[in-house]
């Protein structure tokens, strides 16, 4: 299901949990390609709320990859291409305080921004629920002996696109590359990427915010190569793990 806030409550985050159900390997010890199951919000999904409610979306998204718009709320593609399940991967909250949507909107002293711009207040609060939730894959992993599941830090993984963005090649690391109202963040909550009177950055790739609430493909495929790393995952565990547990 979608949400428009794209984080909205930090205990809606709960559903931005990615379930991975590999039947057989993602490489060459496999003949056929792996099944997943994704519940998340619109930073993973890839076409299902735009088909379920007819809500279409409209250029500029796409225009990276596709180049038309594919029910992706992003210039291109997302992380991933975010009863029976066996293996899951559990993504945590990301840093709700750098989204240039929710610095726009929420009322701040400069005593509440950190040395990249962001918000602490949001920002701590999603550390807080990523803590229980951390706790809780630890309690799951005890209670279900047969199932895998991977905790996945994605709040660190996108935190770093903000601290280290010049390393990564990005420009302007809080501002939207598709909305409205120009810097510092070019976001305003009625004046939406794609809706009248928006504006469009010339290159997405040198942008982290799509839309001032999603992810560019740009750094969604950093995103993607450092979850794949398993440097951020708890336990470590490669995909061909999970088809050889699955296969077993």
């Amino acid at each position: 299901m979608d949400n428009k806030g794209g984080y909205g409550p930090l205990f809606l985050a709960l559903f931005l949990f990615l379930c991975f159900s590999f039947f057989l390997s993602v490489d060459s010890q496999c003949d056929r390609e792996p099944t997943i199951f994704v519940f998340g919000d619109s930073n993973s999904d890839t076409g299902g709320y735009e088909a379920g409610t007819g809500l279409i979306t409209k250029p500029p998204n796409g225009m990276t990859f596709f180049h038309h718009p594919v029910g992706r709320f992003c210039d291109g593609r997302l992380n991933i291409s975010k009863h029976g399940g066996q293996n899951f991967w559990v993504h945590n909250s990301g840093p709700l305080g750098c989204l240039p949507m929710k610095l726009a909107i929420t009322s701040k002293n400069t005593s509440d921004l950190d040395q990249y711009g962001c918000l602490q207040s949001l920002n701590g609060g999603a550390k807080a629920f990523n803590e229980k939730l951390h706790l809780m894959c630890d309690q799951l992993r005890v209670e279900l002996k047969n199932a895998t599941i991977i905790y996945v830090d994605m709040f660190t993984i996108r935190y770093d696109l903000i601290a280290n963005a010049t390393k990564y090649g990005f420009e302007n690391p809080l501002m939207a590359c598709c909305g409205y109202g120009g810097q510092p963040y070019n976001t305003h909550p009625r004046i939406t990427c794609g809706k009248p009177g928006y504006n469009r950055c010339e290159d997405p790739s040198k942008y982290i915010s799509w839309d001032g609430v999603h992810y560019t493909e740009a750094a969604n495929i950093i995103t993607a190569e450092k979850i794949l790393s398993t440097i951020y995952c708890t336990p470590s565990a490669k995909f061909n793990f999970f088809c050889k547990k699955s296969s077993g």
